[in-house]
């Protein structure tokens, strides 16, 4: 048996989606400082930066606002107080196609 197979049968975990927001300079400064091969140029970088489909569901924060330590509280508090479960198809129906 696959491990697809013996998953299938089983309840699905609750999926609880936290999203990072970027600015497209804050982005671009990061593109810039990579080193790794990549299929991005600085224009397709803006654009999917600026028309990311954000879930209205997830617990949405700013990126760089704070220490990864303060977002990784952020997120941990959201996920104990307040997180509600989101649709995994309805979340993957709302994605976008980077093709």
């Amino acid at each position: 048996m696959m491990l697809r197979e013996a998953l299938a049968g089983l309840s699905p975990s609750p999926l609880r989606v936290a999203e990072l927001r970027v600015s497209g300079n804050e982005a671009l400064a990061r593109f810039r400082g990579r080193s790794e091969a990549t299929d991005l140029d600085e224009s397709s970088l803006r654009e999917r930066v600026a028309n990311y489909p954000f879930w209205d569901g997830a617990l949405q924060l700013e990126s760089g606002s704070a220490p990864p330590e303060e977002t990784a509280r952020q997120v941990a508090a959201w996920l104990e107080r307040s997180a509600v479960p989101t649709d995994m198809n309805a979340w993957t129906q709302a994605g976008r196609s980077w093709a």
